[in-house]
This record gives C-alpha cells, sequence and structure tokens, in this order.
C-alpha cells in the first residue's frame, strides 16, 4: 500500500485518523525489491555495470518520489540524504564478494527506505512518529522459523524505552536469525511481520490493507461480480489461499490464530468497506467462498507402495508429497514437525526404496496442506498425495 507517494499519503491519513497509539508495518514501494532481485542477479553474475545501471535508475526514481511527497524543503533534504546514503550502501556491493549473504542485506534496503520515508512524511505533518527497527527484535530460530519468545521479549523493551508516541512504525519481511545476520522471514512478507508483531503484543485487532476490500466469494479475474466474504474462519482463510487467493498468504496469519487475535483484510483503496474479518469463529453448514487450481488432483494414501506404483505409470505426472501429522498437540510448531518428519520419510522410501525419479517429486515441508503456488513453473499436471499414517 506505499506503492507511491500519493499511496504513502493515503497511508499516513490512515493510520492516524483514529488518534489512538497505532503499530504499523510497512512493506517496500513498488518495484523496489524487483530491482534490488536484479541488483543481486548482475552481482551473482559479477556484472558490475549492469547492477550500477539499475541502482542508478532506481535512485532516480526515489528522489523524484522526494519531490512529490514532501512540502518542506527541510524534509526533503533530509530525506535526500538519508538516501544517498542508502544508494552508495547498494553501490557499495559492486566492489567486493558477493554471496546469499549480501543478497539478503540488500534485498532488505526496500523496506529500510520506504519506513524512513513515511515516517518523516508524517514528522512533517506534526504527527509523533518513531521508526523502530525490525533488526532489533524480529529474529528466527535456528530451524528459520519465527523465535516467537525471542520477538514477545525484545519488543516489548522496545515499546518500553519509547513510550508517549501516536505512530510506531518497523519493516516488514527482514529479521535477523539465531546467527545475527540480516535474514527474512520467507513466506508472508510484511503481512507476517504484523501477524508475529500483533501476536506478541496481544493486539485487539490485527489489519491487513490491500488494494482489493478482502477475500472474495470467487476469484474476480474468472467470476464477474464476486463479492468480499464478511467473516472467515482462520482455517477457512487459509484453504482459500492455498487454492488461488493470492491476497493471503496462507501461513502469515497463523501466529493471529493461535493467539486467539481477528485478522481484517481491508482496501487502502476503499477505506470505508468493510473488508473481511478471519477469526476462529466457525459457522458450519455454510459455503462461503469457492477457490480452485487447476491440474492439480489431491488423493490420500496409506501404502507408499501404491503411491510408487502410481507416480510409475504415468510418467506425465509430478508428484507432491505431503505429511499428515495424525497426532494433534497444543503446540503448532510440533504438529508441523511431525508432518515434516512423514513428508521426508515417504520422500526417502519413494526414491531409495521404489526407485522413483525425485526430479518428479516435491514435499511440502510447511505442514498438512499442499502450497500450489510454491510448485516449479514447468509442473502442468500435478498429483499431491497425502500420506496418511497406517491405523
Amino acid at each position: 500500500s506505499v506503492g507511491s507517494p500519493e499511496r504513502m499519503k493515503g497511508v499516513a491519513s490512515l493510520i492516524t485518523k483514529s488518534g489512538e497509539p497505532t503499530f504499523v508495518v510497512l512493506s517496500a514501494m513498488s518495484g523496489t525489491t524487483n530491482s534490488l532481485v536484479e541488483i543481486s542477479d548482475y552481482l551473482y553474475k559479477k556484472n558490475p555495470d549492469g547492477a550500477n545501471e539499475v541502482i542508478n535508475t532506481l535512485e532516480k526514481k526515489y528522489l523524484q518520489h522526494i519531490e512529490e511527497l514532501y512540502s518542506t524543503e527541510e524534509m526533503r533534504n533530509k530525506t535526500r540524504e538519508f538516501l544517498a546514503k542508502e544508494f552508495e550502501f547498494l553501490r557499495s556491493f559492486t566492489k567486493d564478494i558477493f554471496t546469499s549473504f549480501e543478497e539478503k542485506i540488500i534485498v532488505a534496503q526496500g523496506e529500510v527506505m520506504s519506513t524512513n520515508m513515511v515516517v518523516n512524511y508524517l514528522k512533517e505533518q506534526g504527527v509523533k512518529a518513531i521508526l523502530l527497527d525490525a533488526l532489533d527484535f524480529m529474529r528466527t530460530d535456528k530451524n528459520a522459523e519465527p523465535d516467537a519468545p525471542f520477538i514477545k521479549e525484545h519488543l516489548a523493551k522496545v515499546l518500553q524505552d519509547n513510550k508517549g508516541y501516536q505512530i510506531y512504525i518497523t519493516q516488514g519481511f527482514v529479521c535477523r536469525n539465531a546467527y545475527g545476520e540480516i535474514d527474512n522471514l520467507q513466506r508472508g512478507g510484511s503481512d507476517y511481520t504484523a501477524s508475529l508483531i500483533g501476536a506478541a503484543m496481544l493486539a485487539d485487532e490485527i489489519q491487513i490493507w490491500t488494494d482489493i476490500d478482502g477475500m472474495h466469494n470467487n476469484d474476480p479475474r474468472v467470476v464477474e461480480k464476486t463479492e468480499a466474504v464478511h467473516q472467515l474462519h482462520f482455517e477457512e482463510a487459509a484453504e482459500l489461499a492455498y487454492f488461488g487467493a493470492k491476497i493471503l498468504h496462507p501461513t502469515c496469519v497463523q501466529p493471529a490464530k493461535y493467539a486467539g487475535i481477528p485478522v481484517r483484510i481491508k482496501n487502502t483503496m476503499d477505506p470505508d468497506a468493510d473488508g473481511t474479518v478471519i477469526n476462529n469463529q466457525l459457522n458450519r453448514g455454510k459455503i462461503k467462498a469457492v477457490a480452485a487450481k487447476d491440474n492439480i488432483t489431491a488423493i490420500k494414501k496409506r501404502n507408499v507402495e501404491a503411491v510408487a506404483k502410481y507416480i510409475k505409470d504415468n510418467p506425465d505426472i509430478n508428484i507432491v508429497v505431503t505429511g499428515y501429522a495424525d497426532v494433534q498437540t497444543a503446540y503448532p510448531a510440533y504438529n508441523l514437525k511431525l508432518s515434516e518428519n512423514r513428508a521426508k520419510a515417504v520422500y526417502n522410501m519413494l526414491v531409495n526404496d521404489f526407485g522413483v525419479d525425485p526430479s518428479r517429486l516435491k514435499i511440502d515441508f510447511k505442514g498438512d496442506t499442499v502450497q500450489p503456488y510454491e510448485l516449479k513453473n514447468e509442473w502442468n499436471r500435478v498429483v499431491i498425495f497425502v500420506v496418511e499414517p497406517r491405523n
């Protein structure tokens, strides 16, 4: 929702409207992350000239944004100085060895720039706003999963040290890993960050602002006159996301789900629309929405040998194996680990015991439901095997 200076102004108006203290997570400006990934690609290929060309183009775009966003020369100059340092920092990577570590630092700069620009705009408008560096409290553990206890403890300290502001802004997506290196949350982007922070703060509600007024009852790209669904259970929203509703990453609201915090999806272009609220309320006996994913078949099997036979008998079909956690505990991470272990075991049996070509296989390591948007682009026909335990 911060894709342009005009949208930045709109977001500033939305987040200050209530007059209440508000915690805001921002993504990068539109197109910025793609440019930063392109820069990284050039550096991987040892083409610093190509990288510098993209950096220069991106810098010109941001300098133009400054003219459109700010009304005082003081704030324009302050932001120019900040951006000059940012782009010199990006250029410094063209002169040294480049690895995945440096790539993650580069990609994180989009959120760094957008949050600084919005905070400067709010201050220019007389709003008491502060930028909190996500790297001070967002961290993943050794399994690359969000370290919820760390986030809760360190976020509480940061907020304790910075009382009295109306607007608190931080970067989405970026974090540190268990070794203190700059990293990212890998999936869900800023929405995932917002969900994690909302859960850590025990917020009353988490709002995700996007360019559509909630999750619709059908795919608006295919069906005419779709409508936003007023309310969904977390599991219903996840199912819609898994099978085509791109508005929401299926795992990004899990922290809110387990904390019992409702998530509301709103439209920045139509802020008065009700949007969709996602919570733990389940209303049975009603079809709320339909989502579809072409060329995917789901089959449940208890016999791995039968799965191997099916794969060999159908050489034109690619296979996703997802585990099934038959023991459900109060600890979501443990449930996912059960699923992961089962999926890995089945994968190893298919390859090692039954001679299945591993290039035709993909495992879903993130839970009981496969994520079709992560499938290989060249896979036109896919069968999902949910391998259940024997009774």
